[in-house]
C-alpha cells in the first residue's frame, strides 16, 4: 500500500523517516507476528517516504492514516468533502 506525508516540507524532502511502535499502545488487539516481538514485546519500526511517498504493508498503511501519520493520497481534501 502506497502512503504520502502530509505537509508541503516534508512531502519535498528526498528522504524523510518516521518511526512508529503500532503495537505500543492498541490494546485488546491481535497484533500482526511482524508488530511484536517473539516475546510478544512491540517493535519500534522506521517507515522511510522518498518525496513523500512510502510503500508499507496494508496494515501498517491503514494504522498510519488511521492516526493521522500518513494520508490515502496527495490531494488536500477540504473539511467536509467525502471521499470515496
Amino acid at each position: 500500500m502506497k502512503v504520502y506525508l502530509t505537509g508541503e516540507r516534508a512531502a519535498q524532502a528526498r528522504e524523510h523517516t518516521i518511526y512508529v511502535c503500532p503495537a505500543g499502545h492498541l490494546e485488546n488487539t491481535e497484533m500482526p507476528s511482524e508488530w511484536v516481538t517473539e516475546k510478544n514485546e512491540p517493535i519500534t519500526m522506521p517507515v522511510v517516504f522518498k518525496y513523500g511517498a512510502a510503500e508499507v504493508p496494508s496494515n501498517l498503511g491503514a494504522y498510519l492514516i488511521k492516526y493521522g501519520l500518513a494520508a490515502k493520497t496527495r490531494l488536500i481534501i477540504p473539511d467536509g468533502v467525502k471521499v470515496a
